[in-house]
């Protein structure tokens, strides 16, 4: 699995390393019970609301899609 974590809050932080943020429709939609993830209700609380350093670190060595994406069709591109 890409997103190896039990915490929420780190969970999300991935998904938005990866993917990029997210979208303000997808925020405003979100239950009540999600407020706490968020700043402002617009913007993730993070790294401010990381449990750990190692929560940080986990978040920070992930790959962006787009990166992930590049690796993999050079690979299918050369043959390898």
């Amino acid at each position: 699995a890409l997103f190896q974590t039990h915490e929420n809050l780190e969970h999300l932080a991935m998904m938005e390393k990866v993917l990029g943020p997210l979208p303000k429709h997808m925020i405003a939609r979100a239950d009540r019970r999600a407020e706490k993830y968020f700043r402002r209700g617009l913007r993730l609380d993070w790294p401010e609301g990381a449990a750990s350093r190692e929560s940080m670190k986990a978040v920070w060595k992930l790959p962006r899609l787009q990166r992930i994406w590049s690796c993999n069709m050079s690979i299918i591109l050369l043959g390898i």
